[in-house]
């Protein structure tokens, strides 16, 4: 059985929500559900590989917990805990670490990747490996590349040669290798020493059997990622570019076996970039156009024009997705299908309503069916009030609890998970309404 993967999307800020979502009745998704005139429309190629559930609601959603919507929205998306007083941090771990550290994922860590520039503190950080230990977040995707292949440890003129050469890293190396192997170790360090390099001669051979070898990457990719500015690689004007190396890096991990969970947060909660590319020249930064007015305090100039505005930003990061989901399909899994059937996608938000700093009615955004375990080509309604934006019952605890056991991820003792996230603030269970 190929082993299920993990990745998560972070856009924040909130979305325009008067068109966002499909046009039509919930039931099974079509091409017709998707018109242009929606936010997703671009994903209309991958209406059979959705799962766009409604009403779901962020906890813990108590009033008077630490920190602001922001803060609590990117906090508590992947670990349903709340947040420390002091640090603001989140004082639970995050699915995409569980998942990770669990069945057949080997304890490879996350790929934890950033776009744009980190603010430093909560806002930055949506993966967390335990209480208040937020995971190291990488925004340069020369960096991640040079990790991914094994090229970090070799020094400038090596990976010059390795670019050039398209040579095996272990190729490289082999004479060192077995001149360490003749030297005077012990068996610890002799077990150390093959398990690093049958981990390497491993990863070589996955990205060979997927057909995207890292050193024969296109020159021009290689040489993108090789040309950034480890000084500008965050500013606004290199965002577009690095969110598609980026996903790029994502897809070849997860297919590889480098990694089974990968996170891609587009930058800070209440923060962002100034959108200037792909069509749209806006004057004001993401978290300023989610408020409408040129000060968050309402206090300055209404902003002309920003729900369209809002809406611009919803359609590009739509067509990110649907470019992630693009490389994920390329990837045939022999027996199993695509990359994608094994896996499960989520394009997240830390808000619905930015201007309202609503986490109601959350536009998570879903494909993938991991394995089976998940239902796909479905636009469902999961709460059952009246109203879709409530926080009555469809807990998005239990949506984490489901995406746990799909991952293959068990409970303390054997058996599936029965519930994750702070249990003063979380009811146990599945989210059963999104289960194959």
């Amino acid at each position: 059985m190929s082993p299920r993967r993990f990745i998560a999307l972070v856009q924040c800020n909130g979305i325009d929500v008067g068109r966002f979502w499909p046009e039509g009745p919930f039931g099974a998704l079509t091409l017709e559900s998707l018109p242009d005139s929606c936010a997703l429309a671009s994903l209309a190629p991958h209406h059979a590989r959705l799962l766009l559930p409604r009403g779901i609601h962020m906890v813990p959603a108590t009033p008077g917990l630490p920190g602001n919507s922001h803060m609590r929205g990117i906090g508590h998306a992947l670990t349903a805990a709340p947040l420390a007083v002091g640090s603001k941090y989140a004082t639970g771990p995050s699915i995409d670490q569980v998942i990770a550290a669990a069945g057949d994922g080997g304890g490879a860590p996350p790929l934890n990747l950033f776009v744009g520039t980190p603010e430093g503190g909560v806002f930055d950080h949506v993966s967390y490996a335990g209480a208040e230990q937020p995971a190291p977040v990488e925004n340069n995707p020369w960096l991640v590349y040079q990790d991914l292949v094994g090229l970090a440890a070799l020094d400038a003129e090596a990976r010059a040669r390795v670019i050039a050469r398209r040579e095996s890293v272990l190729d490289l190396v082999s004479g060192e290798y077995e001149a360490l192997l003749a030297g005077p170790l012990s068996k610890a360090d002799r077990d150390k020493l093959d398990h690093h390099f049958t981990l390497v001669r491993e990863l070589e051979k996955g990205l060979d059997a997927a057909g995207l070898v890292p050193f024969e990457l296109p020159e021009a990719t290689v040489a993108a990622m090789a040309g950034l500015d480890p000084e500008t690689v965050g500013h606004d004007a290199s965002f577009e570019q690095v969110m598609e190396l980026m996903l790029d890096l994502a897809a070849l991990a997860l297919a590889s076996g480098h990694a089974r969970v990968a996170t891609i947060q587009c930058g800070p909660a209440s923060g962002g970039p100034i959108y200037a590319w792909g069509g749209m020249q806006h004057a004001y930064d993401h978290h300023t156009l989610s408020h409408g007015n040129t000060k968050e305090d309402e206090s300055g100039d209404p902003i002309d024009g920003y729900q369209l505005m809002l809406h611009e930003i919803d359609r590009w990061y739509a067509s990110r997705f649907a470019g992630l989901l693009d490389r994920l399909v390329a990837y045939e899994e022999p027996g199993a299908g695509t990359l994608l059937d094994n896996s499960l996608a989520l394009w997240m938000n830390e808000l619905s309503d930015g201007y309202a700093h609503d986490n109601r009615d959350l536009p998570w955004v879903m494909a993938g069916s991991c394995g089976g375990y998940l239902k796909t080509g479905a636009y469902l309604r999961v709460t059952q009030a009246p109203e879709l934006a409530n926080e009555l019952d469809a807990p998005h605890n239990q949506l984490l609890t489901t995406i746990l056991n799909a991952a293959g991820v068990t409970a303390e003792g054997g058996g599936p998970v029965t519930r994750f996230g702070d249990p003063a603030h979380c009811p146990p269970g599945e989210l059963e309404a999104v289960k194959a």
